[in-house]
């Protein structure tokens, strides 16, 4: 130490107060500073508590001198401990601990407000110590220790050992700077660790002793240690950019003020159009009203952007990574090496809803099977990379279970949901329908014409059909193999095909039906069905996958899959008015458990799991694809 006798007492009373039975010896360095009362001071400590040994410097050594005079003195593992600062209760154990938790561990530090790759909430930036002491913090779910490229001299435990070994700061390093690093890079050079504590905060108020020559110091001594270790500043480049550097600082940033969310709705052209589309417009409307949000959606396109903003969504463009945000999440699954490349290099935890697994199922199911095959690779890099991924059903849950066990404890289950303001009015419904020329009784069915669809099913099916209503299907055609783009006859009688509609007619098209039909046998949620129930249209389902989950009892499910069953099912939804009567109402008191409010209350709650508590392998996983597609 060297001045501020306030400052320098408030530190060393706070290490002899929260150091508990690990704290042998206080050796205190007076480097001949500015103050007189500050030997008095001293003296006085030294005569109160056994465990302080004073050394006052005859001439003004410097930090390094100083620093060294007292590792000379010490007697096994010791932790340098700069006057400006104050340590919290335990913080010495946990210190040790981490510095004797692997027998490749030379030095430690601890999280600071202001300790640049230790700083939280702010990686890299300090803070006032104001901003933090007072906070309760949690740390705990933190992993115990992240291997950095270097420690921080403002607190650094050191193993005895080593120091034994490696020697001590090297004197050429003058008053002081970077001495530390050079120490630390002698012990890395030798395959030893240098770790940052994640669950150990020590106060740091910074530049006491140096004040305003901080930065020419600085300068001078970086450029030996960079001649010295040329690969210095590249080391810590990597480290910055990878997903260890900010875990602590986001959990403490989700702490202490609104966490950051970046929402990545890149893959989006227009707002509401299908499935993932309506899944990542109304989760962004409704995380946008979370008051312990601060939410950011990444956008490629005007028409989402505009229907983002008036619900109080800041958009950006999708020019690059995520920056300033403690989590990212990508809403759908990826489908590309660029887009996996840019979600990897984001600042910030990374999410991933992952609505179904058809594309590994269904070989031809995104055109060629080598689209396919590239495909399942990126399912697995994307979700072994990931700190946490949603689930839109039980059912999509435990197919990701199956195919990657290891996901089960990163995994949440949310439900997709729907607002009653979208529920359209009865003078719409009859303008829609009018104006597509839907004037006779009829039952549709909204949405694309995938394999896994089942739309051969419902067509043939058709003529079976004895109530004489039509069929009105509704929704683009994919042209793959089996499908209904790809048939070369005619549709059957009483079977017309919209196309696809604009977003806005969809859902008056499917309050104007005598029935819903979804044949579907592979869904990751079922939309549709939440949407029929919603608007009190009874629904006919396959009974298999998740659309069954969402239905729950307020389906009708043909006893077998057969054609002629599932006619005989529609017909008796069409003709029997008790049996409407009951699955409307069922539908209709379903339909109520589901709201977007609720998705997005449970997917906050996933979103702090995952930054009070990130899983380690994913963030090593992470680290490692990030740079192999870097």
């Amino acid at each position: 130490m060297y001045r501020d006798v306030t400052l320098t007492r408030a530190c060393l009373e706070s290490v002899l107060t929260n150091s508990g039975a690990s704290l042998r010896r206080l050796i205190v360095v007076d480097d001949v500073g500015p103050d007189p009362e500050m030997r008095p001071m001293l003296e006085s400590l030294r005569a109160r508590d056994g465990r302080v040994r004073l050394l006052f410097n005859e001439q003004n050594l410097g930090f390094v001198g100083s620093a060294n005079r007292g590792l000379s003195v010490r007697q096994g593992d010791v932790v340098l401990l700069n006057s400006d600062t104050e340590v919290t209760a335990g913080w010495l154990d946990e210190l040790l601990g981490v510095l004797h938790d692997h027998e490749r561990i030379a030095a430690v530090t601890p999280l600071s407000n202001n300790a640049t790759l230790a700083s939280v909430p702010t990686f890299g930036a300090g803070v006032p110590v104001s901003d933090l002491k007072g906070r309760d913090v949690d740390l705990r779910g933190l992993p115990r220790w992240s291997e950095t490229p270097t420690g921080v001299g403002f607190c650094l435990a050191m193993r005895g050992d080593l120091l034994d070994l490696l020697g001590l700061f090297d004197p050429a390093y003058g008053r002081g700077y970077n001495e530390e690093n050079d120490w630390c890079q002698r012990a890395r050079a030798l395959g030893f660790l240098v770790v940052r504590a994640n669950r150990c905060l020590v106060f740091h108020f910074g530049e006491v002793s140096f004040q305003g020559a901080r930065a020419e110091l600085d300068e001078h001594n970086a450029r030996r240690l960079v001649a010295r270790y040329p690969s210095y500043l590249e080391q810590n480049r990597d480290f910055e950019a990878g997903p260890h550097a900010r875990v602590a600082a986001i959990a403490v940033a989700a702490q202490v003020r609104r966490l950051r969310v970046g929402l990545d709705l890149s893959h989006l052209v227009a707002p509401d159009i299908h499935g993932t589309a309506v899944y990542g417009t109304q989760l962004a409307r409704a995380l946008a009203s979370r008051e312990g949000l601060e939410l950011t959606a990444r956008v490629a396109s005007a028409a989402v952007a505009a229907a983002l903003e008036p619900a109080g969504v800041r958009c950006v463009e999708a020019t690059g990574p995520f920056r300033d945000v403690e989590l990212v999440h990508a809403p759908t699954q990826v489908y590309d090496e660029a887009t996996l490349r840019t979600l990897l290099e984001s600042e910030g935890h990374l999410v991933f809803t992952w609505q179904d697994l058809i594309a590994l199922r269904a070989p031809d199911a995104l055109g060629t099977f080598d689209r396919s095959r590239r495909f399942r690779s990126l399912t697995w890099a994307a979700l072994t990379a990931a700190q946490g991924v949603v689930a839109i059903s039980d059912t999509a849950a435990s197919e990701l279970v199956a195919l990657m066990p290891g996901l089960s404890g990163r995994l949440a289950r949310t439900w997709l949901g729907f607002d009653t303001e979208r529920v359209p009015s009865t003078a719409r419904v009859e303008e829609v329908t009018r104006a597509r020329g839907l004037t006779q009784p009829y039952v549709v069915h909204a949405g694309s014409d995938y394999p896994h669809k089942n739309l051969e099913w419902l067509l043939e099916a058709w003529p079976l059909v004895t109530s004489g209503v039509e069929l009105v299907l509704v929704g683009p055609r994919s042209r793959l193999p089996h499908t209904l783009g790809a048939r070369g006859a005619p549709l059957p009688a009483r079977v017309r095909h919209l196309g696809e509609l604009p977003a806005d007619e969809v859902l008056p098209v499917v309050a104007g039906a005598r029935a819903v039909v979804l044949p579907s046998v592979y869904e990751g949620f079922g939309l549709g069905a939440l949407e029929a129930m919603a608007v009190e249209v009874p629904i006919i389902i396959s009974g298999l996958s998740a659309v069954a989950e969402v239905a729950d009892a307020a389906a009708a499910v043909p006893p077998s899959l057969t054609p002629s069953s599932l006619a005989r099912t529609v017909d008796a939804v069409v003709t029997d008015p008790t049996l409407r009567k009951k699955l409307v109402s069922a539908g209709r008191a379903r339909a109520r458990t589901f709201s977007w409010a609720e998705t997005a209350k449970q997917t906050e709650a996933f979103y702090r799991q995952i930054v009070r508590s990130p899983d380690a392998a994913s963030l090593d996983a992470r680290d490692a694809l990030r740079r192999l597609l870097a």
